[in-house]
């Protein structure tokens, strides 16, 4: 699922994430059955959902990207004016020249740059307060997983526990 600024991606897992059959635990390179059921008419009926996953992936503008680069320079002004920089532009994130770009007092010792700060912004913003409930995804539900994980993996479970 791809889409364009709008919803941030937490956002967005949380009505997709209902709709994959599956689930995957590393530790033990393990793909896993989920089982859903959903409300009818008739009451609830067993479901299997065609796919194993939902990846999402969102992308952004270069309204969003340039309102992220001016948040990203409000923050770090001092950090900015002390090395003689300018507000960051679309062209400098879209080309990757930011990763290059590393503030005095903020990027020397933890391996980030101007690049990451601007993409953790666009990452956690949001241009919906919420995301609205799907009548669709409502309808299905997690009744359980085959269990494999909990007994011999890292103890993954998409269950929900009462």
């Amino acid at each position: 699922m791809r889409w364009t600024d709008g919803p941030n991606t937490k956002q967005v897992d949380a009505v997709v994430g209902v709709f994959e059959g599956s689930y995957f635990d590393g530790s033990i390179d393990y793909k896993g059955s989920v089982h859903h059921m959903t409300t009818t008419p008739d009451g609830f009926q067993r479901v299997s959902m065609g796919a194993d996953s939902v990846h999402t992936s969102r992308e952004y503008s270069d309204e969003a990207i340039a309102r992220a680069c001016e948040a990203v320079y409000r923050r770090y002004r001092g950090n900015f004016d002390a090395d003689g920089l300018e507000c960051p532009t679309v062209e400098q994130y879209r080309t990757g020249a930011l990763w290059r770009t590393r503030l005095t007092g903020l990027h020397g010792w933890n391996n980030r740059n101007v690049q990451d700060e601007v993409n953790e912004v666009l990452y956690k913003h949001s241009f919906v307060l919420a995301a609205r409930k799907s009548a669709t995804a409502g309808r299905y539900f997690v009744t359980h997983d085959d269990g494999y994980s909990m007994m011999c993996g890292s103890g993954h479970s998409v269950a929900p526990r009462d």
